[in-house]
């Protein structure tokens, strides 16, 4: 989604990432790896959770996809190709 980013942004859609570590650790990952977008902290896992992201106290890589609608659109675990995200905006 990085390297995609702007065709993201052409679809209307933001990028935001959710992590269990806190802010500071983000700042330093996403300049390490070059993210344009934000990471959230949910260091209590409570996104996670209300996501189905959490597994065992731990969380697994989730792609959820928000509509404006507020309706999920999109909930895949693992790494979807970005046509894969993309084609559930249509």
């Amino acid at each position: 989604m990085r390297d995609d980013k702007a065709r993201f942004e052409k679809a209307g859609a933001a990028i935001l990432g959710v992590n269990s570590a806190g802010p500071a650790a983000h700042a330093a990952y996403c300049a390490t790896f070059g993210f344009g977008f934000p990471i959230l902290a949910d260091e209590k896992l409570e996104m996670s959770k209300a996501y189905g992201a959490e597994k065992g106290g731990g969380v697994r890589r989730t792609v959820v996809l928000v509509g404006p609608d507020g309706i999920i659109k999109f909930h895949k675990y693992g790494m979807p190709t970005d046509d894969e995200i993309l084609a559930a905006l249509k």
